[in-house]
């Protein structure tokens, strides 16, 4: 599959997931990006409305491309003071909100990795060094894989739980649930290896844009009224993105193509 298309894809569909992100922060009146515990009123408007607006509009630089750079950077800042920062004391093993947070944090590096060293905005000289935009992405990478590795585990741990919130017309729901944790190990480890990232990153992308379609859009219809359904698909579009865009700046040997 084309790197620019890839590339291209993969920012449009993260940004359309992040600024839906950023809107409901605004709506609920707190930030929930990974859901972090909850800011105390009014604490929370204030925090809602700047991180909120910071979201939307960093999302819509990345979307039409303009400064995607320094929209990244600004989008990692927050989700790092709002989000990370804030689900610091619940990490271990099973926080996997936790290190959601992360891979948001880490998608946000990714993209600040691809504008580099090109970006008009990022003329220093440590910016400019294509090693260090090389371990940026790495990170990024790093925390996303941590996430699916984590996720992979909870399948697992809590398959009793999971299984439900598969459509109850899709049969051996318990088989999909340990399934769906095979292929969340196996896109975690992927994306951690240079020879698989592409390939991993692709089809971690295809797996949660089918999840999108067959799990959670069906569920909103069913249930049109619940905001965390609607959340849900906000966030698996934006993981959906990212994932095509790594795909898109790696070669098939896994090097860095930007």
């Amino acid at each position: 599959m084309n790197n620019a298309y890839l590339l291209k894809s993969g920012r449009i569909i993260f940004a359309i997931g992040m600024m839906g992100l950023g809107i409901y922060c605004l709506v609920f009146q707190n930030f929930i990006v990974a859901r972090p515990p909850g800011w105390k009123v009014p604490v929370s408007m204030l925090v809602a409305y700047t991180s909120g607006s910071l979201l939307v509009i960093a999302s819509v630089l990345i979307l039409f491309n303009k400064k995607a750079g320094i929209a990244a950077l600004v989008m990692g800042a927050v989700i790092l003071i709002f989000s990370v920062f804030k689900n610091f004391p619940n990490f271990g093993p099973d926080a996997v909100g936790a290190y959601k947070a992360l891979a948001y944090f880490g998608a946000a590096l990714i993209v600040f990795a691809a504008s580099l060293p090109d970006d008009a905005g990022f003329k220093n000289r440590l910016l400019s060094d294509r090693n260090f935009s090389r371990w940026i992405f790495i990170s990024g990478c790093v925390l996303l894989a941590a996430f699916f590795i984590i996720g992979g585990r909870a399948h697992f741990k809590w398959a009793d739980g999971v299984q439900y919130l598969i459509p109850e017309y899709i049969p051996w729901r318990l088989f999909w649930t340990y399934f769906a944790g095979v292929c969340l190990f196996a896109g975690g480890i992927g994306l951690l290896l240079p020879p698989t990232r592409k390939l991993a990153a692709i089809l971690s992308g295809v797996m949660i844009m089918g999840w999108v379609l067959l799990l959670h859009l069906p569920r909103l219809i069913y249930n049109p009224t619940d905001p965390d359904i609607r959340l849900e698909i906000f966030e698996a579009t934006a993981f959906s993105g990212i994932f095509f865009f790594v795909a898109g700046m790696v070669t098939k040997r896994g090097a860095l193509n930007t």
